[in-house]
């Protein structure tokens, strides 16, 4: 029981740190503390970035995985973990490594990163490969007046393989880049930039259909609003209880448990309006028995009461006015 507890403290502790770290380089962020434990993610970063700080990838499950994917494919912003571990084995340092979808570093090379270091070596599905600076590799083969089945010869892959990297369509693998690098110098290795919003490749709208799908085989409520048109997921380790996407609009449902003490539900809506305020996401309220300090609180986030019985379509026409 000790241990679990140091483990959670730690890593509280350290979400504060990277928190901190990241408003001295001018990052605008904003920690989230619902629920207390086993959540989704931890860090808002303004515009860019969810992050989910844990000692091993194993704390947060399929799950939680599932969660920080849809709010992220919503929110068109990165996910990305911080972790000391990935399966109980330590995280090589300068490295990114992927965990179901989702980038993982270890704070070191976080640090790395905010620093100005260029993190350029990333894992993918079992092999690990090297960043190049596309346009550096063309501009430098074409200087050393290579063509490219020239330098596909010396690499010892195809002509088709360098013509994807100089438009940046793939890396190449370790032993090739370090060829590369062999040939041209560092000057062709390029760098991740791990919050950016564009260099995490992902498309956001097949994302969030694909949850959504999965999700509606779960939930008869998301079933419901998906039978609609819209799509939606159902979150289980955040403030927010669903997120989505209708007309390229994104939004995110509270629903809130009248069963539970108001303090409670108050902090909950309080801990869903920050994703809001940080990512211009649309938000809802749906609820029963909603008393008066509720209402106030929900009118001064700025949220939109719908009822929770006619949710699916009340959604539809709030989203389309």
């Amino acid at each position: 029981m000790k241990n679990g507890s140091d483990k959670t403290i730690s890593v509280e502790k350290r979400a504060l740190l990277i928190s901190k770290i990241l408003r001295e380089k001018g990052f605008e962020t904003e920690i989230i503390r619902y629920p207390k434990e086993k959540r989704s993610l931890d860090i808002l970063v303004k515009d860019l970035s969810l992050v989910k700080v844990a000692e091993d990838t194993k704390d947060l499950n399929h799950k939680g995985f599932r969660d920080l994917l849809a709010i992220s494919a919503s929110t068109k912003a990165s996910p990305l973990m911080i972790s000391e571990k990935i399966e109980d084995e330590h995280i090589e340092s300068d490295i990114i490594f992927e965990k179901n979808g989702v980038r993982v570093v270890n704070l070191e090379t976080f640090i790395a990163y905010l620093n100005g270091e260029k993190i350029s070596i990333y894992e993918w599905r079992g092999s690990f490969y090297i960043k190049i600076d596309h346009k550096k590799l063309r501009e430098m083969r074409e200087k050393a007046r290579m063509s490219l089945g020239d330098l596909a010869e010396r690499l010892g892959v195809s002509r088709k393989s360098v013509y994807e990297y100089e438009r940046d369509l793939m890396d190449p693998d370790i032993d090739h880049g370090e060829r590369l690098l062999d040939l041209f110098g560092e000057e062709i290795v390029g760098s991740i930039d791990l919050l950016s919003k564009t260099e995490y490749e992902i498309d956001h709208m097949k994302l969030i259909k694909r949850l959504a799908k999965i999700s509606s085989a779960e939930d008869k409520i998301v079933n419901k609003i998906n039978r609609e048109g819209l799509s939606a997921v159902r979150l289980y380790r955040t403030a927010p209880d669903i997120v989505g996407v209708f007309e390229e609009e994104s939004f995110m449902i509270v629903i809130d448990d009248h069963r539970k003490a108001v303090e409670e539900r108050i902090q909950k809506i309080n801990e869903a309006m920050k994703f809001s305020k940080y990512f211009r996401i649309r938000s809802f309220i749906a609820g029963k028995d909603l008393n008066e300090e509720i209402i106030r609180d929900i009118k001064e986030s700025r949220a939109e009461i719908i009822s929770l019985d006619r949710l699916e379509r009340e959604l539809k026409e709030f989203i389309r006015r």
